[in-house]
């Protein structure tokens, strides 16, 4: 006679001890082993397995997605601060070469501290660096330029004093050139081998003669449009005449270094004039009067 499982009612061969399934021992008489029995069984079975292998797969889920979930948090918890990667960005050593070429120092400047912005995980070295060169060179060149307008005033030859105003026979010297004014003279008219240049009606021409000399180290053009002129408190400007008088041409050109040139500048006053100015400046758009050559009558030759 075929053993049977008391639980699900399976009939095995008389060598099993236990059923495979239920893993309990098997037993060869005492079990209804009907169909009917055997069909009750099972559904009894499957009734219990739907109602209790359910919720220890729920728990078994819920259980391994709480696992799941307090592991993520537990890895994020976990997770390192960003590494700052080797070596600095393009931009830094762009900032740091710019902060280099002193005139574009600034630039080193701001990209410098676009650099120390954005890149947040790379070295600094080179960022700070152009940052300290660009800083040195704009404090130095500030001081530079700002300095220079008191060294490089120009003084007069042999007066310790530096007057502001200077006169006929006076030299004002600077870094760059070196001014006189070698005398001032009236002309009613002034001839030359063709034509002659006539004043306007009741004017007369009022000349003064320079000698400029390039004091520097390199060739320079004198212009005379650094003169801002005034007659008796009106600014006034020089006249263009077709003749030189005394040989003295037009007062700009080209000076090498350590050479001098002549020159002359020719203006209409009326008869009752009593005061002409003309000062020198060093940029034809500045303000700034380096120095000033007052010519009275009593000067004139």
């Amino acid at each position: 006679m075929a053993k049977v499982c008391p639980k699900c009612g399976r009939e095995f061969e008389n060598s099993r001890v236990k059923c495979p399934i239920c893993k309990i021992d098997l037993v060869s008489d005492g079990i209804d082993n009907s169909e009917s029995a055997r069909m009750e069984r099972l559904e009894r079975l499957r009734q219990q397995g739907r109602g209790q292998g359910a919720q220890p797969r729920q728990t078994r889920t819920a259980t391994q997605t709480r696992q799941n979930s307090g592991g993520a948090t537990a890895a994020q918890r976990s997770l390192p601060a960003a590494p700052i990667k080797d070596g600095p960005s393009g931009l830094s050593i762009t900032a740091l070469v710019f902060s280099l070429l002193g005139c574009f120092s600034v630039v080193g400047l701001v990209l410098g501290i676009v650099d120390l912005c954005i890149n947040k995980h790379r070295k600094k070295v080179c960022s700070v660096l152009a940052l300290v060169f660009s800083g040195l060179w704009i404090i130095g060149m500030a001081a530079f330029f700002g300095g220079s307008d008191a060294t490089n005033r120009p003084k007069v030859a042999g007066n310790n004093n530096s007057p502001k105003q200077y006169s006929v026979g006076n030299t004002i010297s600077g870094d760059d050139w070196k001014i006189k004014l070698e005398s001032a003279k009236m002309y009613d008219e002034i001839s030359g081998e063709y034509c002659k240049d006539v004043p306007a009606d009741g004017k007369k021409y009022l000349v003064l003669f320079f000698e400029v000399e390039n004091v520097s180290n390199k060739d320079d053009y004198f212009n005379y449009l650094f003169l801002e002129s005034y007659l008796d408190g009106y600014s006034t400007s020089p006249v263009i005449t077709v003749n030189d008088p005394e040989g003295y041409g037009g007062l700009a050109g080209d000076v090498a270094a350590g050479k001098k040139m002549k020159g002359c500048l020719k203006y209409e006053v009326s008869p009752s004039w009593s005061e002409l100015e003309v000062s020198y400046k060093e940029w034809i758009g500045t303000s700034d009067k380096i120095a000033t050559f007052v010519v009275t009558p009593d000067k004139v030759g």
